[in-house]
């Protein structure tokens, strides 16, 4: 009876794996080669291989020279992923169970050889082990084989070539490739060159012979297009907290520090067998076998899996506490509490509504704006005080002018009310680190400055002069500070600093420039390419001034990314009252100026840019700028 049930089993694991799809998966990553999203991609697949009757994975297909010297990527492979799946499989197995006993890893022959596909050259497989190893074992399959390819096509298309080269269709027809981003109009690739795409670039002519071959029905390609990038992970949770968690097990660890970038796990060429898996969204029937990838598939395809990101996520964070040892059947996937989103508040001085290149200005270049706007929510009926102080004073407030008691731009008059409880002051109450790198311009008599009302760190210029913009002495929280360069760099570089300083704090970094108030002078090289486009030098200055702030909100938004934490940073920039030295040359077709009720006096840009929640639109209710960071409060 006990060899019966032996021998039951046994056919029943046959009859199971027998079902499973083969797989046979070639990465141009690895160990100090390429972009290192295929090393999380492998270790998702990893946690999922149960699924699948893995054959072997391929590691550094890629022909780039420079590869050629890197340290044995099959040995790279075993020690990393073998050791990880070998020490987790036995927790997998009594929780989820299906993970075969041993992973194949092999080294590509292709690594480094530096020559790119040719489809006139014969091609001799003794020369190149892996790609013969895959015609072997195709060779001796009943069944078709998958081959997921997580790059470029070079081994993939040595592989046709030799087929149909020497009659060997019959291998062809129980081969299927399923590629990422080899071909895509929507995302890198053009409508005119959709080949020119992240994973054609290394081997054009390969993927070129590959789709040419799959038009022509001599084999079976599917395109998955970028709908792992836009859909998965773009799409997918954000927040090291979230992947902090799979940290647990030797594969999740794996996973989730492979490419930990803009706030999430990057693995996009798994969309190879989330698409061969079928359940998530998008299957094969979904995707054309002959290479083709029109633009509303692709479309389509990527809402698909963008509705199921999360639970593609939430189904690898399952299997990856599993490997840790906890039973998916005792305790729920936890969820983390929501991150609280960093706050990064910019306001530019005397910078017009029309003083920016997406608002219409004629010859103004402000590419970083004009990227903020393209990502925000835009207020576009959005109005401030006429002048500077009132407008600073409702950002902290929520009041107007003669509820904060900032009325002026002069003291008193610009002194605000000590028994109001400032924005700073609410947000560090609730756990924020907050600071302040620029102009106040509310008072910094004793019990008024900005450390004084709830900021942690106040770096700002002494009894608001704002006379020099170069090597300008500074106060940090009331403590003189010398500095060398030019005083917006200096600001932006402290805010820079104080933000990376932070961690996993949240906080409310309030970056208040002086640009392009008066004195109108900034670095020649923001000044040269504006001499030709008016005849005054200090207007030429201050679109040089405008420029320079251009340039340093790119720096901050690329520190941001840099870091991880875009996309959980709220950014708020809006300009302080209306526009100055610039309206004579474009005013947005508005009347009036600073200072005046005019609606060129009064207007103002305000975007809000979140991309964990937000989408980019246009919002034309009307906001004053006493609405925009606390509820509207009056003093009674």
């Amino acid at each position: 009876m006990k060899k019966l049930f032996a021998v039951l089993l046994l056919f029943l694991s046959l009859t199971a794996s027998a079902q499973k799809p083969i797989v046979w998966l070639i990465s141009d990553g690895g160990k100090d080669i390429n972009d290192p999203d295929d090393i999380s991609a492998v270790a998702s697949y990893l946690l999922m291989s149960n699924l699948f009757d893995t054959r072997a994975i391929v590691m550094g297909s890629t022909i780039h020279p420079w590869n050629k010297d890197t340290l044995d990527q099959q040995t790279w492979a075993e020690e990393t992923y073998g050791n990880a799946y070998a020490a987790d499989r036995d927790n997998l197995n009594k929780y989820i169970g299906g993970y075969q006993d041993e992973m194949r890893f092999m080294e590509s022959s292709i690594k480094g050889m530096g020559d790119s596909f040719s489809p006139d050259f014969v091609y001799s497989l003794n020369k190149y082990p892996s790609i013969l190893a895959l015609f072997e074992e195709i060779d001796a399959s009943d069944d078709t084989v998958n081959v997921l390819c997580y790059g470029p096509l070079t081994e993939q298309a040595i592989l046709v070539s030799h087929c149909l080269r020497n009659d060997r269709s019959d291998i062809l027809h129980k081969l299927r490739f399923i590629g990422h981003w080899t071909n895509s109009t929507l995302h890198t690739g053009t409508p005119t060159n959709p080949e020119r795409t992240h994973n054609c670039f290394a081997d054009a002519v390969a993927c070129a012979y590959i789709k040419e071959q799959a038009l022509n029905g001599a084999i079976e390609y599917y395109e998955c297009g970028g709908i792992g990038q836009y859909g998965i992970v773009e799409e997918g949770p954000k927040g090291r907290a979230y992947y902090d968690q799979f940290k647990t097990s030797n594969l999740g660890r794996i996973f989730a520090e492979g490419k930990f970038t803009k706030n999430r796990v990057d693995d996009s060429d798994s969309a190879t067998y989330w698409a061969l898996l079928g359940n998530y969204g998008v299957s094969l029937h979904d995707i054309a076998s002959n290479g083709l990838n029109f633009p509303e598939v692709e479309k389509r395809n990527e809402a698909n899996f963008a509705l199921r990101a999360k639970d593609m996520r939430d189904e690898l964070l399952r299997r990856s506490q599993a490997a840790a040892g906890l039973d998916p059947s005792l305790a729920a996937t936890p969820t983390p509490e929501a991150k609280r989103p960093n706050i990064l508040l910019l306001v530019s001085d005397d910078q017009g509504y029309g003083d920016m290149g997406r608002h219409g200005h004629p010859f103004l270049k402000t590419p970083h704006m004009d990227r903020l706007h393209d990502e925000s929510i835009r207020m576009t009926d959005f109005s401030v005080s006429p002048t500077c102080a009132p407008t600073r004073a409702a950002l902290m407030t929520g009041m107007q002018e003669f509820n904060s008691g900032v009325t002026h731009t002069l003291v008193p008059r610009r002194q605000m009310n000590r028994s109001i409880t400032t924005l700073p002051q609410f947000l560090k109450n609730a756990g924020y680190a907050t600071g302040l790198f620029g102009k106040w311009h509310l008072s910094q008599e004793e019990g008024y400055r900005p450390d004084q009302r709830g900021f942690d760190v106040g770096l700002t210029v002494p009894k608001d002069n704002q006379r020099s913009h170069y090597d300008p002495e500074l106060h940090r929280n009331g403590i003189p500070v010398s500095t060398k360069g030019y005083r917006t760099d200096i600001f932006f570089d402290s805010a820079m600093q104080w933000i990376e300083e932070q961690g996993d704090q949240p906080f409310f970094c309030y970056l208040p420039t002086y640009n392009a108030h008066g004195p109108l002078i900034a670095p020649e090289k923001y000044v040269a390419p504006y001499r030709g486009q008016v005849a005054d030098e200090k207007l030429a200055n201050f679109f040089g001034m405008l420029a320079n702030l251009d340039e340093n909100i790119g720096r901050m938004t690329a520190h941001l990314e840099e870091l991880g934490i875009a996309d959980n940073t709220i950014v708020v920039f809006i300009n302080d009252n209306g526009g100055t030295a610039g309206v004579d040359t474009y005013n947005a077709g508005m009347r009036g100026v600073k200072g005046t009720v005019w609606r060129g006096g009064t207007r103002a840009f305000c975007f809000w840019r979140w991309p964990e929640q937000w989408k980019p639109r246009d919002e034309t209710k009307p906001v004053s700028y006493t609405h925009l960071t606390l509820p509207t409060k009056r003093i009674v």
